[in-house]
């Protein structure tokens, strides 16, 4: 058995999701399929090698203003999914204090819910 590596929860969820390779033009939005205060897990149509740098911009549920989070690939895994080619997770750097406490607030309420 695999021993979990994560430092933070991790719950399922669909927020919307921009992000950018640095030094790109072009972005891509999809919704995530989990996220926790650490980093995100994205569907992707474009590779992204682990250690390529993204800037996101991620649209919580009922929360207006976007938080704006640099971010790390740390892995990839191809898929089979339909609407996507690849699954990129990706490690938060950088977070402001205030962005760090409005991605918790969120987090341990659907936590909550998801419970």
């Amino acid at each position: 058995m695999e021993e979990e590596r994560r430092k933070s929860i991790r719950i399922s969820d669909e927020s919307l999701i921009e992000y950018r390779p640095f030094k790109s033009l072009f972005g891509m939005s999809f919704k995530c399929r989990n996220i926790s205060e650490g980093g995100v897990c994205i569907p992707a149509f474009i590779r992204l090698d682990e250690g390529r740098e993204v800037f996101l911009s991620v649209y919580l549920e009922n929360d207006p203003k976007p938080l704006e989070i640099e971010g790390k690939v740390v892995w990839l895994k191809e898929s089979r999914g339909l609407n996507y080619k690849y699954l990129i997770g990706v490690q938060f750097k950088n977070v402001s204090p205030v962005n760090r406490q409005r991605l918790h607030t969120y987090i341990c309420a659907k936590h909550h819910e998801q419970s």
